[in-house]
């Protein structure tokens, strides 16, 4: 049991390096100052998720093992998680499709937000804090993630 104990933790090790290797990084506003429903909906939740039209069918460009980062205005980034891969449709009050969210695996809701001033001085290159999903690079994606998971 030990040794067969030991591999299976070598093998769960193993799977989380190589997604996260492979693992695209992205910074997704949470859209407090158009909202507070929408930002405590992903913040306390774990959820990458997108409200509007034209910006709600972004959550798809997120795939199973992407990292994550949820950014509020005027704090930083406030969680992250691994994306599921699964986009959920939500319909709310009569209006199908209201809200497009994936759950956040290994969701880490922060006390303290990582500062934008912070990034900036992380990243090689500044991101795009006020779209609505962004991408990083791998790079400046790996070096938050880093920075965030210790």
């Amino acid at each position: 049991f030990e040794q067969q104990h030991s591999e299976d933790v070598k093998n769960d090790e193993t799977e989380d390096t190589e997604v996260l290797n492979s693992s695209k990084y992205f910074l997704l506003n949470t859209c407090k100052r158009h909202s507070i429903d929408y930002h405590d909906f992903m913040i306390n939740n774990g959820y990458a998720a997108a409200f509007d039209t034209g910006h709600k069918e972004q959550i798809n460009q997120i795939k199973k093992g992407d990292i994550v980062f949820l950014y509020a205005n005027g704090k930083g980034i406030s969680g992250y998680g691994v994306a599921s891969g699964n986009t959920v449709k939500f319909t709310y009050d009569g209006e199908p499709e209201y809200c497009y969210y994936q759950e956040l695996d290994n969701y880490r809701k922060l006390d303290i937000p990582l500062k934008a001033k912070d990034i900036r001085e992380l990243c090689t290159r500044t991101p795009i804090f006020l779209r609505t999903l962004s991408r990083m690079n791998k790079d400046d994606g790996e070096v938050n993630y880093q920075k965030l998971d210790h």
